[in-house]
């Protein structure tokens, strides 16, 4: 079974049908293509995607329906097929967390990572409207960084 080292986690046994490839990698980490997503029960209902590229890469998510359960994806068709046929049902959407200098808590709202379990792909799906934001402030009760 393949390790990858980690700089939060240590290093990490995984399988390889465990591992999301983003085919275009991400904006701003686009030679970061393939990740691990972690689930660590003492950061719940925080996730980690850590990549397989560059081990200081780990970016913290939550499910976007826990930022904003009334949350109306619109992801462009590109990115829809980037991550290969299945029902919308299945994609699993999350929101990167950003906690600067021990400021306020962020989640990126704008450009969702969609992820589609069966396919092991994922795409970061930058909205074209401005309905969203890339800084949407956390409620103190919904930051898992305060």
């Amino acid at each position: 079974m393949p390790v990858t080292p980690t700089r939060h986690f240590g290093d990490i046994e995984f399988e390889e049908q465990a591992v999301i490839d983003f085919p275009s990698g991400l904006p701003g980490f686009e030679d970061h293509c393939r990740f691990l997503l972690i689930q660590a029960p003492e950061h719940a209902p925080l996730l980690f995607l850590q990549s397989l590229e560059h081990r200081e890469t780990c970016l913290p998510a939550l499910p976007v329906k826990l930022v904003d359960p009334l949350y109306e994806l619109a992801a462009a068709a590109e990115d829809l097929e980037l991550l290969g046929p299945g029902p919308p049902a299945e994609l699993l959407c999350l929101c990167v967390v950003s906690a600067p200098n021990n400021r306020q808590a962020t989640a990126n709202l704008l450009a969702p990572i969609l992820i589609r379990p069966s396919s092991g792909k994922g795409v970061q799906a930058v909205r074209h409207d401005t309905r969203y934001s890339h800084a949407h402030r956390l409620n103190p009760e919904q930051s898992p960084c305060s």
